[in-house]
């Protein structure tokens, strides 16, 4: 599915956390080191990548989508 150009980094943060996730499931079944490590990774990632993701979100998008669904719901 094409995606709008401006919802393309927002693709690809939702990519990175589906990988990030199925790291996390893999780990899971691994050593403690893996798991420690997977657990260091996740941390690492949402705050580099991921929180600034749900900040776009709540910022820009749910409003938007929020102002359309009430608009359209009239």
């Amino acid at each position: 599915m094409k995606r709008h150009p401006s919802l393309a980094d927002l693709s690809r943060d939702h990519h990175h956390a589906l990988v990030l996730a199925r790291k996390s499931l893999q780990a899971a079944d691994g050593s403690d080191q893996e798991v420690n490590d997977a657990w260091e990774t996740v941390c690492s990632d949402f705050a580099i990548d991921l929180q600034p993701h749900f900040d776009v979100e709540e910022r820009l998008l749910l409003p938007a989508l929020s102002k359309n669904t009430v608009n359209s719901a009239s």
